[in-house]
């Protein structure tokens, strides 16, 4: 099965653990199958990165995150997760956003339930975490949304507190 995320997943390998495999509709693709989620201490866990966008942007439209409700652009972006410049660059692109006049969100996906606080991970990409205080400085708002994740499907379950 072929695995989205480039993160280092520590705290999402588990050996014997059940997983949740989708097909590939791609029938050029070296793997049969994506790997979407992995059961860790009875709860599942979101494995494919790909995910987050689209359930943003469903959660949004349907006006389920709290604080959000009613808006009318709203721009999709692409985030790796793991290590990168092109987080920080997104960060830049939101602080404009804001320069602008205009609200900038940062709304970051939690895929498992085991999480009570969202904070940046400083140690792993120190820059990315000096880049997001600079743009909560500048005005950029931070949320997080935590999900429900299972086989039958991936649901917005509340927004976390934020720790910076």
């Amino acid at each position: 099965a072929h695995c989205t995320n480039s993160g280092s997943m520590k705290s999402c390998l588990e050996e014997g653990a059940e997983v949740w495999l989708s097909p590939a509709a791609d029938p050029k693709r070296k793997t049969r199958y994506t790997w979407e989620m992995i059961r860790i201490e009875g709860d599942w866990v979101g494995i494919n990165t790909s995910t987050p966008n689209a359930l943003v942007f469903e959660w949004i439209t349907q006006g389920l995150v709290p604080g959000l409700e009613g808006l009318k652009d709203l721009r999709r972006a692409l985030f790796p997760d793991a290590v990168t410049e092109r987080g920080r660059k997104h960060l830049q692109t939101l602080v404009r956003v804001k320069k602008a006049g205009m609200r900038a969100v940062m709304l970051y996906v939690v895929q498992r339930m085991d999480v009570r606080i969202f904070s940046p991970a400083r140690d792993i990409d120190p820059a990315y975490g000096k880049a997001l205080d600079e743009a909560v400085h500048q005005g950029v708002e931070i949320m997080v949304a935590q999900a429900r994740v299972s086989p039958e499907g991936i649901e917005f379950y509340r927004l976390l507190p934020v720790e910076l």
